[in-house]
């Protein structure tokens, strides 16, 4: 059976791809991500790219079947690029979030180079991703309780 990232259920994981690396990093405990992060500076150069910097981005709700998205607001995101030892580290953090937003991009570069800490970053991620889905998998369950069966 596949699990949310591609991999199959039983079987050693797979190293994350970058996107849901990504997007798992941003769902993390903001004071983990730093420890790790230090650990990981303890050793390594880094050398900052761009950012961080705060923007803002549009917070998109489904339209009507065909219409795509509808714009409802903006929400603050905190973006940055580094280099680890050469390595490229990317992350875009919800919020005014600058020390999350670098420690992520530290540790996603650290997963990128296969460094000391990349299993324990792709676990951090993957166990967010995790919960996301099981977040999302419980909101379902909900929604599907309140429903009724139609009339035949």
């Amino acid at each position: 059976m596949a699990t949310a990232d591609g991999s199959v259920a039983g079987a050693a994981a797979p190293k994350l791809a970058a996107e849901p690396r990504l997007e798992g990093l941003a769902m993390c405990n903001p004071e983990g991500l730093e420890a790790l992060a230090d650990d990981v500076l303890a050793t390594a150069g880094v050398e900052i790219v761009h950012g961080p910097e705060v923007a803002v981005a549009p917070l998109r709700v489904p339209g009507a079947e065909g219409a795509g998205g509808i714009v409802v607001g903006r929400v603050p995101v905190t973006r940055c690029t580094l280099e680890l030892e050469g390595v490229r580290g990317d992350a875009i953090f919800p919020g005014r979030a600058i020390r999350a937003a670098l420690a992520a991009a530290v540790l996603d570069a650290e997963a990128e180079r296969g460094g000391p800490a990349a299993v324990e970053v792709e676990a951090m991620a993957r166990a967010a991703l995790e919960r996301r889905l099981a977040a999302l998998d419980a909101e379902a369950a909900g929604v599907a309780a309140t429903r009724t069966e139609e009339a035949g």
